[in-house]
């Protein structure tokens, strides 16, 4: 390219390595080929670009900020089931059952590695139930038992006849024409059962169904919901079901007898809606019952099994039993209309809303801002041989009028703690008998 112009030189990208091409080196303009330019020196730091290294993708390190925040969070649990969610409590991270969803809630420790969420404020998509604030909102026919979580069932899944057991997964949308007994870590989800249901576990969960009995005549004491067997240290759980009988039995009862956790269920029709037993003296109770509408039970004659020839209903009878608590229920002490014998009396007899019988042992039981009503006496804890051994917690609770006896009546033997309470009419505080 020798003695060529600059203007006539061909574009950079056409050089070659050996071409010479002039350059201005000191004032002075001199001929060079490419390969005889000085090659300037670029840092990384001269191009923006001094903290990018050529490290593996495998081996790039995260942020002092984001190791502290990994370091912080909790193992992930195994286990879980359906349902379940994780909460966390101290360094604690587990599954828990919530009954509902929402921002004001305590975790309740089962003793196997699960919480259950309680108090819950919950708004639940699906059913007809619509907001609700334990302690504060007070259940009834339309915000309690099923279809008030989604929709009510109505046996989209199929038949199934005869008793059936099931260990283990979760049975959804029968209709059962026999008794159903849960073991193992089984469910059972939006089920009609006409039948009993028997838990044995704590791990077994029923929500959304609807247990009626009504397939079988009871020869004994019976449980529409029975969770004698369930296992010590947990809670087997009813939520979100309605639990009505409808044939008429003096042996026929609601939920029993202890390790449950029942949670804005709706019971009616049987004698004892509610009943609390240990399996002997010195024996826990174990039993949480919230945001539950408990109501009209069967009066029975003739009934052999009492002096007096009839039942004796209670909205929830304690015969003895530590650990017990209901709160924000509606617990009545009333007969039903349409299930019993016929003939009742006029006028109540034998009936309580918390009736407290420690005669299978002392009773400790905490009952706080429910709303109780009916009965010779609402609260009936002064006809019993209550002890000092016995502790009874009344507080915030609300008081109905409809009482021949009195309200809130204890033996004054017992240990008590009593505030709170007041009629829910006018407000006045309830006295105490």
């Amino acid at each position: 390219m020798a003695d060529t112009p600059i203007s006539a030189l061909p574009a950079a990208s056409t050089l070659g390595v050996g071409d010479v091409v002039p350059v201005v080196q000191g004032g002075v303009t001199k001929r060079a080929t490419l390969s005889q330019l000085p090659k300037p020196v670029v840092t990384k730091a001269d191009v923006g670009l001094d903290q990018v290294s050529n490290t593996s993708d495998a081996n790039k390190p995260v942020s002092v900020a984001q190791a502290a925040a990994l370091a912080s969070k909790a193992d992930f649990p195994t286990g879980g089931v359906n349902g379940q969610m994780l909460v966390k409590s101290g360094t604690t991270t587990a599954w828990a059952t919530a009954g509902g969803s929402g921002s004001t809630v305590s975790i309740v420790d089962n003793g196997d590695g699960t919480g259950t969420l309680t108090g819950a404020t919950t708004s639940s998509g699906g059913g007809t139930g619509g907001p609700f604030t334990l302690g504060t909102t007070k259940p009834t026919a339309s915000n309690s038992g099923a279809g008030v979580v989604r929709g009510y069932p109505t046996g989209t899944g199929g038949t199934l006849t005869g008793n059936q057991t099931f260990t283990s997964g979760t049975t959804t949308g029968k209709i059962i024409n026999g008794n159903v007994t849960l073991s193992g870590t089984a469910q059972l989800m939006d089920c009609i059962v006409h039948g009993y249901l028997i838990m044995n576990s704590s791990s077994n969960i029923a929500e959304n169904c609807v247990i009626d009995g009504y397939l079988t005549a009871p020869t004994g004491h019976t449980w529409l919901v029975d969770t004698s067997n369930a296992t010590q240290g947990g809670r087997a759980q009813i939520r979100y079901s309605t639990i009505v009988g409808r044939v008429t039995s003096y042996f026929l009862n609601g939920i029993g007898k202890r390790n449950f956790y029942a949670y804005r269920c709706d019971v009616s029709g049987v004698v004892d809606t509610l009943r609390v037993e240990p399996a002997a003296a010195g024996g826990v109770g174990n039993v949480l019952v919230e945001g539950c509408f408990t109501h009209e039970m069967q009066w029975c004659s003739p009934d052999p099994t009492h002096s007096d020839n009839m039942s004796h209903d209670d909205g929830c009878q304690l015969r003895g039993g530590t650990d017990v608590t209901l709160t924000g229920n509606t617990i009545w002490g009333n007969w039903s209309p349409t299930v019993g014998s016929t003939g009742r009396p006029a006028t109540a007899q034998n009936l309580s809303c918390i009736m407290l019988t420690p005669d299978i042992d002392q009773i400790v039981v905490t009952c706080d801002r429910n709303w109780f009503d009916y009965g010779v006496d609402i609260v009936n804890g002064g006809d019993s041989n209550l002890t000092a051994a016995s502790t009874a917690t009344f507080t915030g609770n609300r008081f109905g009028r409809n009482y021949t006896r009195y309200p809130l009546n204890l033996s004054g033997a017992e240990t008590r703690t009593v505030s709170g309470n007041v009629f829910e009419d006018d407000g006045s505080p309830v006295p105490v008998h």
